[in-house]
């Protein structure tokens, strides 16, 4: 506890274990037991993130991000071995698999996900659901509230899913809504 974490620093958690991060804009991020976590790059003027990115070798994180009073095209993301994603203020369970396959669920606001080597300024265009996907046209989905997409270990994205809160029953979701609801 009170720890700093500074960029470049690879986060490894043991079994039975978990971290929890907070970020000066008040935004957190929890990282499970088994995962690899690793913040890349930071940018804070006081309490007001201007970026944030990180990387998740595997495992998995829930991720409450507060939004910025700016929009910008990406103030926080996620990368994993076969997706990035970008979030625009949410709440949200991120897993990338021993297979590199990634999984998102968004709880609450919405969150990007494209393929994890885009040009930073290279043209995109955003795909609405439920229409399938090929992958010359994946370029960013973009997941509302309550949506979950599962992009393969190739990067062949799936079809965004909606998803009911209630019926999850996975003990790291139930703990997370918990600790946000505290």
């Amino acid at each position: 506890e009170g720890n700093l974490i500074r960029p470049g620093q690879l986060i490894r958690t043991a079994p039975d274990s978990r971290i929890e991060l907070t970020f000066l804009d008040g935004s957190i991020v929890r990282v499970t037991a088994e995962s690899e976590y690793q913040i890349e790059a930071g940018e804070f003027s006081g309490t007001t993130r201007s970026r944030l990115s990180s990387r998740l070798n595997r495992g998995r994180v829930w991720a409450r991000v507060v939004p910025t009073a700016r929009p910008m095209r990406r103030p926080f993301d996620i990368v994993t071995p076969s997706a990035m994603i970008g979030v625009r203020g949410t709440t949200y369970d991120l897993i990338a698999a021993a297979d590199t396959s990634t999984e998102v669920s968004v709880y609450d606001g919405q969150v990007g996900v494209s393929p994890p080597l885009i040009e930073e300024g290279a043209d995109h265009e955003e795909i609405a659901w439920p229409e399938e996907v090929t992958e010359e046209e994946w370029e960013e989905i973009i997941l509302g509230k309550l949506q979950r997409l599962r992009i393969d270990a190739d990067g062949q994205a799936g079809t965004p899913e909606p998803f009911v809160p209630e019926d999850e029953q996975d003990p790291w979701v139930l703990w997370n809504q918990a600790r946000d609801g505290a």
